[in-house]
């Protein structure tokens, strides 16, 4: 399925809405029971870390595991589950222009369209195969290895997300993925 498949798909299922910048559509206060399909606009979803630093302090540390743009869906599969409200954030960058689509209607209209259940299917295998490549990035790739494989695969993010954006998603520092800008 194309891009402009997706789309017309999208809104026969749901409603078009928009966000202004820095909306949270997903937090653990909001039990989200929906997928939004991002039509314009960039997003990022994170986790929000409490540490205690040496004067007993807590300091908390956002740490973005996914980069959100057009084309992409984005969701809280705890909170779609069921099984209490979602982890993570979901934050806008930009102003954003989605298709919210309801989670239960999506169901339901699988249970009677084969097609769209594997095409459902394949978006969370997709999903699920690039969020284990990301974990072996970090596990097993050093920061300028990371950044370098950004930048093969995900040139249009520079511009497009903020520079501690991409730093956060790479799990290295602003500074330094600059260092990293600056040689290259």
């Amino acid at each position: 399925m194309n891009e402009n498949n997706i789309r017309e798909l999208a809104y026969t299922l749901g409603e078009e809405v928009n966000f202004p910048k820095k909306s949270i559509l997903i937090s653990p206060e909001i039990n989200s029971k929906y997928v939004y399909f991002i039509i314009e606009g960039t997003l990022k979803q994170f986790y929000r870390i409490q540490r205690k630093n040496t004067t007993s302090s807590t300091k908390v540390k956002e740490i973005i595991f996914r980069l959100i743009q057009e084309g992409d869906f984005c969701e809280s599969a705890t909170s779609l589950r069921g099984e209490g409200p979602s982890s993570d954030f979901v934050e806008t960058f930009t102003e954003i222009k989605a298709i919210r689509i309801s989670y239960l209607e999506l169901q339901e209209k699988m249970k009677s369209d084969l097609s769209l259940a594997n095409y459902v299917r394949q978006i969370i295998e997709d999903y699920y195969l690039e969020q284990e490549k990301r974990i072996l990035s970090l596990l097993s790739l050093t920061p300028k290895e990371r950044y370098n494989k950004m930048i093969e695969s995900h040139s249009d993010w520079i511009g497009k997300f903020p520079d501690y954006a991409i730093a956060s998603y790479l799990g290295i520092t602003k500074e330094t993925m600059s260092r990293f800008r600056a040689i290259s």
